[in-house]
């Protein structure tokens, strides 16, 4: 019988790839990456063969904040504003 796989051996889909590259898109707009850092990573993330490299590709970056909602009125609300009210 073999041994079980741990989970950041198991081999990553291109669907996932995609995933990290958002992230790391994302970490560009909000100014964590620079966009030569953001080059280098993303190389990193489409050669990852494991979940554990493409895992490493982001463990220096903070959770990304939650999107912020639309209003009605087409504006931004703010992602902490209580209640269905949004500032407008």
């Amino acid at each position: 019988m073999s041994d079980p796989v741990r989970p950041d051996d198991l081999r990553v889909s291109d669907a996932e790839r995609a995933v990290v590259q958002e992230r790391l898109r994302r970490a560009v707009a909000d100014g964590q990456l620079e966009l030569p850092e953001f080059d280098g990573r993303l190389q990193s993330v489409w050669a990852a063969k494991t979940r554990g490299e493409l895992r490493r590709v982001t463990a220096d970056l903070p959770e990304p904040p939650p999107p912020r909602r639309r209003c009605r009125r087409g504006r931004r609300s703010r992602p902490t504003t209580p209640g269905p009210r949004c500032g407008c």
